[in-house]
């Protein structure tokens, strides 16, 4: 097992209002928020946005992510 630390592109430059309603249909955010009031909702979408700002480049939004490469021989 070989670990791989990336940046994974999470949306273009500027777009983290349109990057934190992705968040909100799909993934872990979703996910949790599955069932929530509206005003859990835009409270964690509030939250989002000046988070993914943070992280906002040239190159778009890109979040820290974490692999594995698994290999087996039989």
């Amino acid at each position: 097992m070989t670990p791989l630390d990336l940046a994974m592109r999470f949306a273009a430059p500027g777009e983290a209002t349109e990057a934190a309603e992705l968040a909100l249909m799909v993934g872990h955010v979703s996910r949790a928020l599955a069932g929530a009031e509206p005003e859990r909702r835009n409270a964690v979408r509030s939250a989002l946005i000046p988070f993914l700002q943070q992280h906002d480049g040239p190159n778009g939004i890109n979040l820290p992510g974490a692999l594995w490469i698994v290999e087996g021989r039989a």
